[in-house]
């Protein structure tokens, strides 16, 4: 049997069990407490942040040993939390002639300039990111600007804020930082997003924003305001404060393993000690995920979660694993990325099924009751409840 879900019924049946129901009911409770959790193994992990953020939302920062470990994070909790809500916090490298889109500068911009307007989203950073010298947050306030449909702008005041904002006039907007101007229109690349922006001015006034395809020149879609941001980290700032400095003081911070974090931060090159990281980080309320259980902590709190066996990439090794699940009482879940990937998933379980029950030369008790879920989630897990 086949049952098709989605990703957010899944994630309700596992919020709603009694583990994460009493890891939400410690986290209310907590108060300022440092709050220990241990076995939210491979994608549970990114639910329980997602759960708690949505507990009680703020600036959520969620820190992580390694890049590629914050970047499985960061793509599940879009899927969970919604891309608006999420940003991705590298350690960047600086801009130059030969590499005006760098991908880590562009999302350290995007999530300074995310802290700085928003009260509630999540920052996922990792151990040598959590290190990085930044500007100060009033430095990166004062420096961006909003433009809105309908409202009036003097002409040359715009054009004068680009230049001394250090975008650079050119007859075609290619690149972060460009700007050019023909008639009333003002195309502009601000350091955020992925598309530069066109302000269709008559007079003063603007009457129209769009986003649009640099090559083609296409719009890709209308705007009522857009935010022009200049490159926040371009060197030239003084540079004294870190992420932290960045947070409200009803933020929350999740540690993937506090003392191996701090340990691969020392190792950064930023020259920040672990003193200067607890206290910078001491007003907050925190919680450390950890994958052994510390015994001595009131607080620590276990959730019975295990990493997904390796298959190996056997369709068989998979189905054994399926059955034996089953037959110790788990739910079944397969998640893919999008339909076509989970009806060819589909397929070969019913080929294996099948090829059983020829095999056996009877029915072998029919289908297997799996879920298929047609939304990916970057890792899987076995969760015992």
């Amino acid at each position: 049997m086949a049952y098709q879900q989605s990703i957010h019924q899944l994630i309700q049946s596992i919020e709603s069990s009694p583990a994460f129901s009493e890891m939400r009911k410690r986290y209310v409770e907590s108060g300022n407490r440092e709050l220990t959790i241990s076995g939210c193994t491979g994608s549970l992990f990114p639910v329980a942040v997602s759960m708690l953020y949505h507990v009680r939302p703020a600036h959520l920062l969620v820190i992580t040993e390694t890049p590629d470990e914050a970047a499985e994070l960061y793509d599940d909790l879009v899927t969970l939390a919604s891309p608006e809500h999420v940003y991705r916090f590298e350690k960047a490298k600086q801009l130059s002639e030969q590499n005006l889109d760098a991908e880590e500068h562009i999302g350290q911009i995007e999530t300074l300039d995310a802290l700085s307007r928003k009260s509630e989203c999540i920052v996922v950073a990792n151990a040598s990111s959590i290190t990085a010298a930044l500007p100060k947050p009033a430095d990166v306030k004062k420096d961006v600007f909003s433009v809105a449909v309908n409202y009036e702008y003097d002409f040359d005041t715009l054009t004068g804020l680009l230049n001394e904002l250090g975008f650079e006039k050119k007859p075609f907007v290619e690149a972060y930082g460009d700007y050019s101007v023909r008639g009333g229109i003002v195309d502009v690349f601000p350091f955020t997003g992925h598309n530069p922006v066109r302000l269709d001015f008559w007079g003063d006034k603007v009457e129209s924003i769009r986003e649009f395809e640099v090559l083609s020149q296409r719009s890709i879609k209308q705007l009522e305001e857009v935010r022009i941001t200049p490159n926040l980290i371009n060197g030239e700032q003084e540079r004294t404060s870190l992420i932290f400095d960045y947070l409200l003081e009803n933020a929350l911070i999740i540690w993937n393993d506090r003392a191996i974090i701090l340990n691969m931060s020392g190792k950064s090159g930023d020259e920040i000690s672990t003193d200067i990281i607890d206290k910078r980080t001491a007003q907050f309320r925190q919680i450390n995920h950890t994958a052994i259980r510390s015994s001595n902590t009131e607080s620590a709190f276990k959730v019975n979660g295990r990493s997904q066996p390796s298959f190996q990439g056997s369709i068989n090794q998979l189905y054994r694993d399926l059955i034996e699940k089953h037959r110790e009482g788990y739910e079944l879940f397969i998640t893919a990325d999008g339909p076509e990937e989970t009806e060819r998933i589909r397929e070969l379980i019913d080929e294996v099924e099948d090829d059983r029950s020829n095999r056996n030369g009877k029915d072998t008790g029919g289908q297997l009751p799996i879920n298929y879920i047609s939304e990916t989630l970057q890792r899987g897990f076995v969760f015992a409840e």
